[in-house]
């Protein structure tokens, strides 16, 4: 499953997104992908309330702090893979 927002800072839109994967390591899959070097891929402590915070507010498009400063919401999506 995953889930991704847009948000709008400064005239510049940022893409946000989680992936959620079976297991403790980004399938091989995934890695094999051309441009997955593009993006910064950051493994979840789900014992960090601020990390656990940044998932919810993905999965839900709804922020409970603003988006940490980093825009205004504009678009979501989630979908199930």
């Amino acid at each position: 499953m995953t889930a991704s927002v847009v948000l709008k800072q400064n005239e510049l839109y940022h893409i946000y997104g989680v992936w959620l994967f079976r297991g403790t390591e980004m399938p091989p899959e995934f890695k094999g992908v051309d441009d997955v070097n593009y993006y910064t891929w950051t493994k979840v402590d789900h014992n960090n309330a601020e990390q656990k915070a940044w998932v919810d507010d993905l999965w839900s498009w709804e922020s409970s702090n603003n988006w940490n400063g980093k825009g205004e919401f504009t678009a979501g999506r989630s979908w199930g893979c």
